[in-house]
């Protein structure tokens, strides 16, 4: 309800805005066109508003051998990879689980952050049972350490887009983060600014998973990918 997620009755009021989340099956939505595709590896483009796991089920309707690796925010629209056979998988998920490959995003913060980049390093603890996350700024028992780039790329009135670099991959990471130096995500429902969410008329969170660069080993089955950069959209507008 007005950009949030509730879990219990409330009593609407005369603007309110409510919005109900269906399940992928309930779409007869086609796949998207492959970003790329060969005999071990399957690259789409997310959109938004679907969990990677509904994802993953339109995804096999298609591509029955299809092997889910990673995953994205239900609102993060964007790469995703797929591998198509058992070897493909071994590799894809040894590159994100060490962090081999290098991930980008582009995020449409609130502000004009300063400097125009950075490398920023904090501290994170998960609250599991309400899915949510909090940043930190100093080191404390049981926080996790978090790393994140970021440059913009442009800067408009109230709003800047900024491309954003993964160093660590923790949940809830990036928009934790942005956050945490009060440069929230526009249209961010757990994270974000409601009162500006609601005047901008923007109820979905401008991010974007969208480039991926692999790297692999020389005597990996996928070494021919080694350097290979995915990339989509970058249309992220201010």
């Amino acid at each position: 309800m007005n950009g949030k997620r509730v879990n219990c009755d409330l009593t609407c009021e005369t603007g309110d805005l409510v919005e109900v989340y269906l399940p992928e099956s309930a779409f007869s939505e086609s796949l998207p066109a492959p970003v790329y595709k060969d005999g071990n590896v399957l690259v789409l483009n997310k959109r938004d508003g679907i969990t990677s796991e509904d994802f993953y089920k339109s995804v096999l309707s298609v591509y029955p051998s299809a092997r889910a690796v990673h995953r994205l925010d239900r609102n993060t629209r964007g790469i995703m990879i797929f591998a198509l056979n058992e070897s493909a998988e071994k590799e894809l998920l040894y590159g994100f689980r060490n962090r081999t490959f290098s991930k980008y995003y582009l995020a449409e913060v609130i502000g004009r952050p300063e400097p125009s980049a950075a490398v920023l390093t904090a501290y994170l603890g998960k609250d599991a049972e309400n899915s949510f996350v909090r940043v930190y700024s100093t080191p404390q028992t049981g926080l996790k350490k978090i790393q994140t780039a970021y440059k913009t790329r442009k800067n408009g009135e109230f709003t800047s887009v900024l491309e954003v670099e993964l160093l660590t991959g923790r949940t809830h990471q990036i928009r934790a983060h942005l956050k945490h130096i009060g440069h929230p995500i526009v249209g961010d429902e757990k994270y974000g600014d409601a009162s500006f969410n609601k005047s901008a008329g923007v109820h979905r969170q401008r991010l974007q998973a969208y480039k991926i660069i692999l790297r692999f080993g020389k005597d990996s089955p996928l070494c021919y990918l080694n350097g290979k950069e995915f990339s989509v959209g970058g249309d992220m507008e201010t």
